[in-house]
């Protein structure tokens, strides 16, 4: 996800474009479905299983603050979760992260430490 600028609120729209196509007056501001899918299949088998044996998180995928800018943090953080419970270690670390744990609805316990 790419904005000019970050957004004055959550209901102000944002633009999605491939790396490729991103103008240079333009910043990343979260990760996008090719990235989220990489991510997944590096982390998860096609059953769901964790192909990890430990992962440290230390930040977000994105500016997650904002509401325009969460799918990619919480995107991960599910695969991270469904991981987790399939036996992965995943250690979550940084007051950002720990804050975005909670503000998307996880709990500490979806992993193995926050």
């Amino acid at each position: 996800m790419v904005a000019d600028r970050l957004p004055a609120d959550e209901s102000e729209e944002v633009d999605t474009k491939v790396v490729k196509d991103v103008p240079s007056n333009m910043g990343y501001y979260d990760i996008g479905d090719g990235t989220i899918a990489a991510f997944r299949k590096l982390v998860l088998d096609e059953k769901g299983k964790s192909k990890i044996g430990t992962a440290i998180v230390n930040g977000t995928a994105g500016v997650y603050e904002y509401e325009q800018f969460r799918k990619g943090t919480r995107a991960l953080f599910e695969i991270l979760r469904d991981a987790t419970r399939t036996g992965a270690t995943t250690v979550f670390g940084g007051a950002d992260t720990g804050a975005a744990v909670e503000l998307l609805g996880f709990k500490a316990d979806d992993f193995s430490l926050v």
